[in-house]
């Protein structure tokens, strides 16, 4: 009797336990196999291995689209141009709030001011000795053409190159690289100059009691910063060897705008 109850119970199915089940779930590849032990029903056979193969096509066919652009497809960028300040809107890039992103100053920049640094840049292509009368004509014809005096900057992003308090003016001066070259010779910031020196009056300076005196004052060296602000086409330095009315689009060298800001806040 005793025998005859033992080939009924492993006759009887087996169930198939919460522990199985889980690792059938969530590790198909391991656990699946389990179901091959002699007592487990066919319909939990199928159904487990139809879940392996099910699994394993979520693995492998997102794997298979790669970044190859498809055949007879080429890759198109647009040569950035200034037609004038009202046909250029800047679109500055966003951050959604909370997420920690590691991103360069280059990809924050609003496509106003990519064009800007692109035709400015153009007197770097070569040694400035390298350059006809004719060619250096052209370009800052063309620089001139691009650039108005009173140009409008919105949210546009920097590297503060100097950011100084002169007591005897109760004044900020600051100094904003739009763009460093492989030289020193090859930058392009914007400042407000300063009127410390009575020769030079820059009404441009950031004043004690202004909005952004406060704002000014905790910048230092190499901090990131987007700002807006009115760029006009004369040189920020009064203590350089220009004059501090001097055009900057005039040489090829290091182009320094005077700059009256209206907004500056610190990217951290």
């Amino acid at each position: 009797m005793a025998e005859q109850n033992s080939e009924l119970y492993a006759l009887q199915p087996k169930r198939i336990g919460c522990l199985l089940l889980l690792g059938i779930l969530f590790v198909p590849y391991v656990f699946v196999w389990f179901l091959l032990k002699p007592g487990y029903k066919k319909t939990a056979r199928i159904l487990g291995f139809s879940w392996l193969i099910i699994v394993l096509l979520i693995i492998i066919i997102p794997g298979k689209g790669g970044n190859e652009p498809a055949a007879g497809v080429k890759s198109v960028v647009e040569k950035p141009s200034i037609e004038s300040d009202s046909t250029i809107v800047d679109t500055p890039t966003t951050i959604p709030e909370g997420k920690v992103v590691a991103v360069l100053l280059e990809d924050m920049m609003p496509q106003k001011q990519k064009n800007l640094i692109e035709v400015l840049k153009k007197a770097w292509e070569k040694s400035e000795y390298d350059y006809t009368e004719a060619e250096k004509y052209k370009l800052i014809k063309e620089r001139k053409n691009s650039i108005s005096n009173g140009y409008q900057m919105t949210d546009w992003v920097g590297t503060v190159f100097d950011a100084q308090f002169h007591q005897d003016a109760n004044e900020i001066s600051l100094v904003i690289v739009l763009y460093q070259g492989n030289d020193l010779y090859e930058t392009i910031q914007v400042g407000t100059g300063t009127s410390a020196d009575p020769k030079h009056r820059a009404p441009t300076t950031i004043k004690e009691g202004s909005s952004l005196f406060d704002l000014a004052l905790e910048l230092k060296s190499d901090d990131k910063v987007r700002f807006s602000g009115i760029l006009y086409l004369r040189d920020y330095s009064p203590w350089s060897a220009k004059r501090a009315d001097d055009n900057p689009l005039d040489s090829f060298g290091q182009q320094s705008f005077l700059t009256k800001f209206s907004k500056i806040e610190k990217i951290e």
